[in-house]
Order: structure tokens, then C-alpha cells, then sequence
């Protein structure tokens, strides 16, 4: 019996979903396919792939990217969410490729959940103000507050974990945005061989969460307020 639920799990004999438009619903383990050139915008600000039910595999077909803008748009003029997981327990979500949202990957009450191997790139990030000869005091990222999701809805993340424990976060990488990987009340969980470097914000940012193993992960380069030899 398990051997026979192993193998119907087996990436190769899961049935394909042609993502082609916003909102659309993930309730069965799938392969998702999204065809090149494909430009889906989150037009309602709830999710563009909406993950939903217990004991998924979900495996983003090899150059499949979901994207909700073109690369001609600026990053502090994106919106919306790219995936949206909520109260999804023991899901897996593997090789996701998410780029041109606010949030690429937002999962919320995700017990148990793996993400593997996603690349995020080209999602939110602010513009910044400061110049060679100047600081300025708005490109400043406030730490203190968060219990109002600040984080995500100012900030941007490439993955926003909340509310969520015994999570598996390993071989994500993230580029050419402001926040890489964030963790919202998470315990327990764990976070490793990840590269979220090269960002204008966060590596990685944890609110009220603990108990969490951080291993192996590269969060270099993460600037913000810098000019060389003029100020850090």
C-alpha cells in the first residue's frame, strides 16, 4: 500500500496543471506547467495560485516561472502575491520559480510544510533614495514592527512563512529583490543550503520565532545604506 502511494507521488505520474490565469485553485498533488512568456498579474491581491488541502506534492515543471509583470516594470511598482498556501499541512512545493510580485511565495498555518528548491527573483524591492553624497533616512528598513504583517505589506518577501511550525525551507535562492526569506511567528522549523544573496533588504528576517535551526545558508551582500568610503 505505501510502496503503491510512493510511487503515485513519483514526480512523472502526477497530472499536469496549465497555470493560464489568476486565482486558480491547487487541490491535488500536480505538476504545474505555465508556458513561456506567460504574464499573470494577481488582480485582486489574493494569490495567483491558491494551494489548498492536506498531504500535496506540488512540482513546478522544469522552465515553468509564474511572473506577474514584465522584466520592463520597476520592482517598487509590483503587486500581489504569486502563490498563496493557507492552513496546507505536510505540503511539499518543489522548484517553484516565482518573479514580478509584491510576495512570491506567502504560506500561512503551513504545518509541516517543505519548500525545495524555489528561485525567486525580481520581486518587490524599494527604491532607494540615497546617493553617493548623502544618506537617506527613508531607505532606513524598521525592525520593530511587525505584528500587523508590516514586513510583507511595506517590504516585500520572496517567501513569507507565518503561523507556521516544523516548516523545511532548503536550496531557495533569491536575486535582484529586497527581502529573501521571512519567518512570522515560525517554530521548530528549519532552514538550510538556501542563498538569498545580493538583496537590497533581508536575507533572512525572523519575528517571534524560535526553536528554529539556521544552517548553511549564504545571506551576503545584503546592503542597504551603503556608499564606499562615504558612509555605511
Amino acid at each position: 500500500m505505501w510502496i503503491a502511494l510512493l510511487l503515485s507521488l513519483l514526480p512523472q505520474n502526477l497530472p499536469e496543471v496549465i497555470v493560464t490565469q489568476d486565482d486558480t485553485v491547487i487541490q491535488k498533488s500536480c505538476r504545474i506547467r505555465i508556458d513561456p512568456g506567460t504574464v499573470i498579474a494577481d488582480a485582486n491581491q489574493n494569490g495567483v495560485i491558491h494551494i489548498q488541502g492536506d498531504d500535496l506534492m506540488v512540482i513546478f515543471t522544469n522552465g515553468s516561472v509564474l511572473r506577474g509583470a514584465d522584466n520592463g516594470v520597476a520592482l517598487d511598482q509590483l503587486q500581489g502575491t504569486g502563490i498563496r498556501v493557507n492552513a496546507s499541512k505536510r505540503l511539499t512545493l518543489r522548484g517553484a520559480r516565482v518573479s514580478g510580485y509584491r510576495c512570491g511565495i506567502w504560506a500561512t498555518e503551513a504545518n509541516h510544510m517543505r519548500v525545495e528548491g524555489a528561485y525567486l527573483s525580481r520581486n518587490f524591492a524599494q527604491k532607494l533614495r540615497s546617493s553617493p553624497q548623502a544618506e537617506d533616512s527613508g531607505d532606513w528598513l524598521w525592525p520593530h514592527d511587525n505584528d500587523k504583517q508590516q514586513w510583507r505589506t511595506n517590504y516585500g518577501a520572496g517567501l513569507y512563512v507565518e503561523r507556521s511550525q516544523d516548516v523545511l525551507i532548503h536550496d531557495v535562492t533569491a536575486r535582484e529583490q529586497q527581502n529573501g526569506i521571512v519567518l512570522d511567528r515560525v517554530m521548530r522549523s528549519r532552514v538550510f543550503d538556501n542563498d538569498c544573496s545580493f538583496l537590497s533588504g533581508w536575507g533572512l528576517a525572523m519575528w517571534r520565532s524560535s526553536d528554529n535551526i539556521i544552517s548553511r545558508n549564504a545571506f551576503d551582500f545584503c546592503i542597504r545604506g551603503y556608499s564606499h568610503g562615504i558612509y555605511n
